[in-house]
């Protein structure tokens, strides 16, 4: 008679389920896992993005000030200048892609690093979070100066 009992998975039910709550994070549509390398990636350009946007803001804010002599860009939106509504554009998308960022980086930061490259690109990743202006006298230095040495000394094992 065969044994009524459940299979024996190779795994803990804990562990499946947490790979199974961690995959649509790590697949995209139709596609394989990601590395986090790949995952960083995206999320670099992502930042990229929001830093493009909001130098762009911040030049139409200087144009509108030089325009107008305000900064007001409600009201000069309103009045249909281009550049105040290309501001308004900006500030509705920016938030949305602030809070794509920060959930992704939360995200990257459970999974495990299975290479050189994920674990370079979690570290890459910290240390864009921090910047240069959120440190604390020279650690910002000395995050970004040992990457820096780090992808260097280990070449094309860094996958860089």
């Amino acid at each position: 008679m065969a044994d009524a009992r459940r299979p024996r998975l190779p795994v803990s039910r804990r562990a499946l389920l947490t790979a199974a709550a961690a995959t649509p994070a790590i697949t995209g549509a139709g596609a394989g896992p990601r590395s986090v390398a790949e995952l960083a990636k995206a999320w670099n350009a992502e930042r990229d993005l929001i830093a493009l946007l909001t130098r762009r803001w911040s030049d139409l804010e200087t144009a509108l000030q030089r325009r107008t002599g305000s900064l007001d860009f409600r009201a000069a939106a309103a009045a249909g200048d281009a550049g105040a509504l290309e501001m308004i554009a900006i500030d509705r998308r920016v938030p949305g892609l602030w809070e794509t960022a920060e959930a992704a980086s939360e995200r990257i930061s459970r999974l495990p690093c299975t290479t050189l490259s994920d674990a370079l690109a979690k570290v890459q990743m910290g240390i864009r979070i921090i910047g240069p202006h959120d440190s604390e006298g020279a650690s910002y230095a000395l995050l970004q100066g040992g990457y820096d040495d780090l992808v260097r000394m280990l070449g094309p094992l860094a996958g860089q």
